[in-house]
C-alpha cells in the first residue's frame, strides 16, 4: 500500500523509466560488435604501425542508452577509433578515409549481424538490423590530456577536438557517491557487486537523462532533425543534478534548474 501520492509517482516513473532500457541482449549484442570492431581495425593497422584504441563513447559509456520510439530511428552506437599518429603526419581525408578501408575489409570479412558500410561527414556508419555503430576516426590531442583526442569532419579545416572520456569521467563523478551507494545496497542484500556490469546500476541522474531524452524524441516526432543533442540534455542535466532524494524529486529538481542554466547571448541561446 503506497503511503503518499509521492511514492507512487516515483514507482510510477521508476517502472516507466525502466522500459525504456534496452534489453541485457541487446546491450551484450552491441558490446560484442563494437569489440569485433576494435579487433578487426587491430589486424588492419598491424603491429608494425602506431597503436590505437576503438572505445564506446556517448550514451553507451554513460549509461543513458535509450530504446527507440520512432520508425527508423534505430540505437545508435558510437565508438571512437584513435590511431596514435601526429596530426602533422596525416590529413583528416586521409585518416577517415584508411578508417574506411578497415571498415570496409571488416564488412567484407562477413561478420555476426551483416553490417553494411555508409559514409558520414564525421564518421563511417556500420549498419545492422535494429541500430548502427558510428566509427568516429581520432587521433590523440597533445594538448589535452591523456583523453582528448582531435576527430575528423569534413567542414572544418582544423582539427577539431573532444575529450568523450574525460566528458565520461565528469559525468559519472557528479553521480558517483549515489553510484556507490546503489552498489552497497545490493551487496547488503547478498548480492556479488562484482558479478553487477556497471551498466546494470542506474542513478537517478541516468534514469533523469532517459526521461528528457523520451521527451525530446516525442515532442519532436514531426521534426527529428531539430532534436536538441542529446549530450545538450546530458550536460544540462548533470550541472542541475544535486544528488539525493528519489527519481520523482530528482526528476523536478533538474527540470525546474535547467532553464537557469541556458543563456541569450547576443540573439544566440
Amino acid at each position: 500500500m503506497y503511503t503518499s501520492l509521492d511514492q507512487q509517482l516515483n514507482e510510477l516513473l521508476h517502472t516507466s523509466i525502466e522500459s525504456l532500457d534496452i534489453s541485457d541482449a541487446e546491450y551484450r549484442r552491441a558490446v560484442s560488435r563494437y569489440e569485433a570492431v576494435g579487433e578487426s581495425l587491430a589486424e588492419y593497422w598491424g603491429e608494425e604501425d602506431p597503436g590505437g584504441g576503438v572505445y564506446p563513447q556517448g550514451s553507451m559509456r554513460l549509461g543513458t542508452v535509450t530504446r527507440i520510439i520512432h520508425r527508423n530511428d534505430e540505437i545508435d552506437i558510437d565508438l571512437v577509433a584513435r590511431r596514435d599518429l601526429h596530426p602533422s603526419s596525416i590529413t583528416q581525408a586521409k585518416l577517415k578515409e584508411d578508417t574506411g578501408d578497415g571498415l570496409d575489409l571488416f564488412v567484407k570479412s562477413d561478420p555476426e549481424g551483416h553490417p553494411s558500410k555508409k559514409e558520414g561527414k564525421r564518421c563511417c556508419s556500420l549498419l545492422y538490423d535494429g541500430f548502427h555503430v558510428d566509427v568516429l576516426p581520432a587521433l590523440p590531442d597533445s594538448e589535452d590530456g591523456e583523453t582528448g583526442i582531435l576527430i575528423t569532419d569534413t567542414e572544418f579545416r582544423p582539427w577539431p577536438q573532444s575529450n568523450p572520456i574525460g566528458y565520461a569521467n565528469w559525468f559519472h563523478t557528479v553521480m558517483r557517491d549515489e553510484w556507490l551507494a546503489k552498489r552497497a545496497v545490493l551487496a547488503k542484500r547478498g548480492i556479488d557487486v562484482a558479478e553487477v556490469p556497471d551498466w546494470s546500476v542506474k542513478t537517478t541522474l541516468q534514469r533523469t537523462v532517459q526521461a528528457l531524452k523520451r521527451h525530446r524524441d516525442i515532442y519532436f516526432t514531426d521534426s527529428l532533425a531539430d532534436r536538441p543533442a542529446s549530450v545538450i540534455i546530458t550536460t544540462l542535466a548533470a550541472h542541475a543534478y544535486r544528488g539525493g532524494g528519489s527519481l520523482y524529486e530528482v526528476l523536478l529538481g533538474v527540470t525546474a534548474a535547467m532553464p537557469s542554466l541556458v543563456q541569450l547571448v547576443n540573439g544566440v541561446y
